[in-house]
Formats: structure tokens, sequence, C-alpha cells
């Protein structure tokens, strides 16, 4: 206790050291510096340097007011934040990039499909922890209602509790029946991650990568583990 009120009066001298040092007291200190310059009868430049002092007191002491709340009022503000930190929500945030298979990736050729790879690289950014369990994706067409949503659980070895400041990555691929690759080429595709609560993370952008970078994305995806820290 005597620590906190020793650290307490030192932020209060502190704030108030800078609030005498500022314009208010010079302002002041100038006011009665012209005042000695310009009136030559004594008896009035006394009275008035009496007043002057008793004015440049009151308002220091008012400083010392002023000090106070704006040491209560930045530490109300620390203690807030703090605390909105601490009861935020788990937050993740990444990319997570796709390549479209241009070929149909069923065994019966007969039968519309198609097909992503996607690599996912986000990280946790909110105070909780979470569980990523599941994979959505969000076909949009070139008609209005021309949408598709899938969910898809991920694979065991890739769910996993993701606690704040730890990354999750994963690769894999996804098929789509009774979707055409030319149909896919022409559709919005936006890919999210899901938890075990169904808390669906909006702040993971889509990639979907050229020809180029789906065959480099091929090679990472093949050789890559499902999921490393």
């Amino acid at each position: 206790m005597p620590g906190d009120v020793r650290r307490y009066a030192a932020m209060v001298a502190r704030s108030w050291g800078r609030a005498i040092s500022g314009p208010i007291l010079a302002l002041i200190g100038l006011a009665l510096l012209a005042i000695q310059q310009t009136v030559a009868n004594a008896p009035t430049l006394a009275k008035i340097a009496k007043y002057g002092s008793w004015t440049t007191l009151a308002i220091a002491v008012l400083l010392v007011l002023v000090a106070q709340y704006e040491v209560w009022r930045d530490a109300d503000g620390a203690r807030r934040k703090a605390e909105t930190e601490l009861n935020s929500e788990a937050d993740l945030r990444g990319v997570v990039r796709a390549s479209i298979l241009q070929y149909n990736p069923l065994a019966d050729q007969s039968q519309p499909g198609s097909g992503l790879q996607y690599s996912i690289e986000v990280a946790n950014h909110g105070r909780k922890a979470c569980e990523v369990s599941r994979i959505c994706f969000i076909l949009e067409g070139p008609a209005p209602d021309d949408m598709k949503r899938i969910e898809e659980p991920l694979f065991p070895d890739q769910v996993r509790t993701v606690r704040y400041g730890q990354q999750f990555r994963a690769s894999g691929s996804f098929t789509i029946r009774g979707l055409k690759t030319s149909r896919l080429n022409r559709s919005k595709v936006t890919i999210r991650l899901l938890d075990s609560l169904g808390t669906e993370y909006q702040n993971i952008a889509t990639e979907i990568l050229s020809r180029v970078e789906s065959d480099s994305l091929g090679t990472k995806a093949e050789s890559a583990p499902r999921l490393d820290e």
C-alpha cells in the first residue's frame, strides 16, 4: 500500500510539474511584468503584486486537482483497455490461398465435378483460444441466386486449439460434386474457418492463385504436413 501511494504521488507530481511549466502561469508572469513596467504608483503596484501572488498560488493549487484527475483518467483508461483485451473473443486473421483444379476430380467422369486445392495460414489475434475444426467454402456465381455454401470438417489431425498469438497452418483439397470446373472458374470463392462452437471467422482473406502459383501450391501441399506450428 505505501508503495502504491508513493507511485501515485510521483505521478501526480510529474503531471503537476508539466502543468505549472505550461502557458497559464507563464502568461500571468508576463502580465505582472508588464504591469510593473507601466504602473508608477507604488501603493497600486504593491496591491497588484499581492493580488497577482494570490492568483498564482490559487492556480497552482487548482493545477494539483487537475493533475490528480489526469492521473486517474490515464489509470482508468489503461484498466479499461486491459479489461477489453482480456475479455475479447478469439480473432483468426490471415489468408487462405487456393487454386482451382482444371479437371474433374471425380472417379466417375460422367458426373459433373470440380475441386480446389488450398493452403491455410492464419493466427489468433484475440485473447481467447478457439478450436479450429471446420472449413467453409462459399461460391457465388454470376447469377444473383447462384450461390453455394459448403461446410466440411477438417481432417482429425488438423483440428487444433489455437491460443492467442499462435499460428494455424494446414493444407488440403476439396471436391465439389455437381459443379463443373467452368462454372467454378466463373464463381467468386470465399474460404473461411469455423471453430467447434460454430463461430465463423470473417477476417480471413481468400487468394485464388494463377496457374504458375497453383503449381507451386500443389508441390507445397504434397510435401508439407497437414498441420504445423
